[in-house]
């Protein structure tokens, strides 16, 4: 079974919970912070710009990174995003939110 931690913008800790037994995460543009407002560029920036090092620390940490940007959460969700991955592969997702909320998939 694959564990995939999804995180989000305002969840980027170097202890993050949902990583401790993931083997790949899932950095989600939530839309509501880079899409819902006319936001100065400069945020942007810095919102993008600590996604990039934190995904950049994972990868460094053997943690295979899947980056799904805000233009593309218009069309799907990060969630939708992990069945369609398990459907592609045809293996099981333990999926790990902050929450600590965990739900697995099967796509048979």
């Amino acid at each position: 079974m694959t564990r995939v931690a999804l995180i989000y913008p305002h969840q980027l800790f170097a202890d993050h919970p949902a990583l401790v037994d993931a083997s790949q995460a899932v950095l989600v543009e939530e839309p509501l912070l880079f899409n819902q407002y006319a936001f100065h560029r400069q945020k942007l920036i810095l919102h993008r710009a600590a996604m990039m090092q934190f995904a950049a620390g994972l990868r460094k940490r053997r943690i295979k990174v899947h980056y799904i940007e805000a233009g593309e959460m218009a069309t799907a969700s990060a969630h939708s995003w992990v069945v369609w991955a398990s459907w592609r592969d045809r293996c099981w997702f333990d999926i790990s939110l902050l929450e600590f909320v965990c739900v697995s998939l099967l796509v048979v």
